[in-house]
């Protein structure tokens, strides 16, 4: 995300970017699922704030990152070193978008609608050359930190 995307989030998410290569670390293999330098929500760290602001215990599925652009466009980014089941898919969807409107950081569900797109990297949806020159090739480009 650009420092204009970045200024344009909600104050609370503002301090939860990190890199694309950090919100795409495997915790079971330590892999990454990307060396992309954008930044990113990672979204765990959100989930972790909606906890505590609504106090509860168990934490809810989430998604990866949340990429946004300074147009309004939101991307959630899920990363996936082997299969998932698509009821698993949108468990973390229905759960991000809960949070985020109960959070108050989307009006409604038309938003999400309207502005909200969903990248699902290596499973059938993209393998990891797929996600590095459609997504991220694509905004590191838009932002003008494209590597030659």
């Amino acid at each position: 995300m650009t420092k204009e995307a970045i200024e344009k989030l909600p104050e609370v998410m503002q301090s939860m970017t990190a890199t694309l290569k950090h919100c795409s670390k495997d915790d079971a293999s330590s892999d990454y699922m990307t060396e992309s330098r954008l930044l990113a929500v990672k979204f765990d760290r959100f989930s972790k704030y909606y906890c505590q602001v609504v106090k509860i215990a168990q934490q809810p599925k989430t998604n990866d990152a949340l990429y946004c652009t300074e147009d309004g466009k939101w991307y959630f980014v899920e990363f996936k070193n082997g299969s998932i089941k698509k009821d698993e898919i949108y468990r973390k969807i229905y759960d991000s978008l809960i949070m985020l409107i109960e959070a108050g950081m989307i009006p409604d569900y038309q938003f999400s609608r309207e502005n909200i797109s969903y990248i699902l990297d290596e499973t059938n949806t993209y393998t990891k050359e797929q996600f590095e020159q459609l997504f991220v090739k694509k905004f590191e480009k838009l932002e003008g930190t494209d590597r030659k």
